[in-house]
């Protein structure tokens, strides 16, 4: 009996253990995930408003876009457009084989070119209205002028198709189809319109299906007949029938137009092979000419244009495509059918006065032969040239090509800009072509650091005359700072009175032994007299430091302390020291040795001139009277007569 007790129990509690473990499982919280505008919440509000792209609208943003989690970013579950083409499949094939003609935009995979990604106020999810999406590409004064089609005013979509098509110009269907799907060729007014004429094709031949000046959308430029309705000068059809086009052939152009070809003995391919409406349209056209299209357009289905590139100049009627602006269409006595030959081509745009037309004109331009130097259309260097300026020059300027391999070079003839000075087509004055008259202003365009010692006081004679290549050279030179010589050399072919003195004089101070008048001298001038690099004793000093040793804590002799050159001469001297007048006089040019003074100071002995520096520092010394520091005890005492018994006066 216990026994059945016990294992009733034990069944009873194991029952309703189980009953607990399922409601705790049943009740168990579920982890919940965030959603996007859980911390995008701004973005909820941004994209309610207008009409809403179905993933925002049913807050599905995990249909495009990945969670990013802590790590911040837009990042997409696919690039576009294979991302939208999940959900807009049908579009898919209109890239590829459906479809001949591709919108650029759809073809490259922009959708968002033309359309928001999550809400907009406008149809379609496009970016702006219909008509401000297509003109942010396609220029809006073509589609803007007095008289505008109808259906362009209901938006570009009436006729075209946004993403692809089966025609060109992605219309909806063949363009006649198009046009008389509104108007009807066989009504009374219609055919009155076109002359009585039945019309069934070419509508775009003489109107502009956009926009217009011209009444009826006709195109600006239309061909004589056409705009009299004089049609049976090319067709053969009379009024009532339907207008078929004549036989393609330029024997019916020619019965008009003979004069086109006639005189040139230089035709255009087409021209010669009678191939008019490869490049003319026959009723109308929006071009000068009756141009099928832009100029650049026409001239390019034969004449491949190499590809923009910002490192290349590039002429501007060529970088434009207004071709014709230096060719004839249809041929010239010129090579090329260009318009005139060589220079009198060019001169019809840049100004000949300027350009070599002048009395110092560059050889190449003054003759015209402007080809001798540019190219017509693009080149890799700047101003059209043929070749890198400096190769061009020396192809006829060859001889300066040895001053290269000279020790000094002018920076712009080693970078091979001779323009910098000179002017390829026309100079200020004869010779050298310079772009200044004179030299000077030319070299301070430059060394501008020049121009305030131009006008100094003590400029340097051919410096302030701007006769800069009176020392230096123009291109190179052996000599550094482009020396023509040797520093010394050249000075002395102006202050030639040295150069005859340094052949005779006994003594020469050491720069100028050595040729070095910049040692002392500012080449250009300075503000100090005789163009010195200091002022005096300054000057002297930097070489002479011995000199002015006792000036500081002692006593200074006057005139070494004022101007070196009381005593000594700069240059050149027939005396020891440079000394302006032998030794045993200077000091007596200044000190009576004659006075009663003198020769009480000296103890009664009147000494010689020769003997005043064997006691007297001529610079400076440490105490009044200039004696050395250090001297012989008798001198020191006074007591001269023991070692000089000398003379009583």
């Amino acid at each position: 009996m216990l026994r059945n007790k016990t294992i009733s129990f034990c069944c009873l509690l194991a029952g309703l253990l189980f009953l607990v473990s399922c409601v705790n499982e049943s009740t168990r919280q579920q982890p919940v995930r965030k959603g996007c505008t859980d911390c995008h919440a701004e973005m909820a509000v941004k994209f309610q408003s207008g009409n809403l792209h179905a993933p925002v609208k049913d807050n599905a943003c995990y249909s495009c876009h990945r969670p990013h989690g802590m790590v911040g970013g837009v990042f997409m579950k696919e690039e576009i457009p294979q991302l939208c083409f999940r959900c807009h499949g049908q579009l898919a094939g209109k890239g590829g084989a459906v479809a001949s003609v591709v919108h650029s935009p759809f073809a490259k995979g922009k959708c968002g070119s033309c359309h928001d990604s999550h809400n907009s106020i406008q149809p379609d999810l496009l970016t702006q209205s219909l008509k401000e999406v297509c003109f942010s590409c396609h220029a809006r004064k073509e589609f803007e002028k007095k008289n505008v089609h109808a259906p362009l005013e209901q938006g570009c979509t009436t006729c075209h198709n946004p993403h692809a098509a089966g025609q060109e110009k992605l219309l909806k269907t063949a363009a006649v189809e198009l046009c008389l799907s509104c108007h009807q060729n066989k009504n009374s007014k219609f055919i009155a319109a076109h002359y009585e004429f039945g019309v069934n094709s070419g509508c775009v031949n003489c109107h502009n299906p956009h926009s217009s000046d011209r009444d009826g959308l006709l195109r600006a430029v239309a061909h004589q007949p056409a705009d009299k309705g004089e049609c049976r000068k090319c067709h053969s059809q009379q009024p009532g029938e339907t207008i078929s086009a004549p036989a393609e052939n330029n024997s019916l152009c020619l019965s008009c137009h003979q004069q086109e070809a006639g005189a040139a003995t230089l035709l255009h391919e087409p021209v010669a092979e009678g191939k008019c409406v490869d490049c003319h349209a026959v009723h109308a056209s929006e071009y000068q000419g009756l141009l099928r299209s832009s100029p650049t357009t026409v001239c390019l289905k034969c004449h491949q244009r190499e590809p923009a590139d910002d490192r290349i100049t590039t002429h501007s009627p060529y970088g434009s495509g207004d071709c014709l602006t230096c060719h004839f269409g249809h041929g010239e006595k010129a090579a090329a059918g260009l318009r005139a030959q060589d220079g009198a081509l060019c001169f019809t745009c840049h100004d000949q006065n300027k350009l070599g037309g002048g009395s110092h004109g560059h050889e190449p331009a003054t003759q015209g032969k402007c080809l001798t130097c540019h190219v017509p259309h693009r080149s890799p260097e700047k101003g059209l040239l043929a070749k890198k300026e400096v190769q061009l020059c020396l192809t006829c300027h060859g001889a300066i090509s040895s001053e290269f391999e000279k020790l000094s070079l002018h920076q712009p003839f080693a970078a091979g800009e001779c323009s910098r000075c000179h002017d390829s087509h026309q100079g200020k004055g004869p010779g050298k072509l310079l772009r200044n008259l004179a030299v000077g202003e030319l070299c301070l365009t430059c060394h501008q650091s020049l121009l305030e010692r131009q006008n100094n006081e003590h400029s340097h004679s051919p410096f302030k005359k701007g006769e800069c290549l009176s020392c230096h050279g123009a291109h190179a030179s052996e000599f550094p700072l482009l020396m023509r010589n040797r520093t010394g050399e050249i000075c002395l072919t102006c202050h030639d009175s040295l150069q005859q003195q340094l052949t005779v004089a006994k003594f020469a101070h050491e720069p100028m032994a050595r040729m070095n008048c910049n040692a002392c001298h500012v080449a250009h001038g300075s503000e100090l007299k005789n163009d010195l690099v200091k002022a005096q004793p300054l000057l002297c000093l930097d070489c002479h430091q011995e000199v002015g040793a006792n000036w500081a804590s002692g006593v200074a002799h006057q005139p070494a302390r004022q101007d070196c050159g009381l005593c000594h001469a700069p240059h050149l001297s027939e005396s020891k020291a440079l000394l302006t007048v032998a030794a045993d006089k200077l000091c007596f040019t200044c000190h009576k040795g004659d006075s009663p003074r003198y020769k009480k100071v000296h103890g009664g002995v009147t000494p010689s001139g020769k003997s005043c520096v064997t006691c007297h520092d001529p610079h400076g010394a440490p105490k009044k009277g200039l004696l050395y520091p250090v001297s012989h005890k008798p001198f020191s005492q006074g007591q001269c007569r023991d070692c000089h018994p000398g003379r009583d006066n």
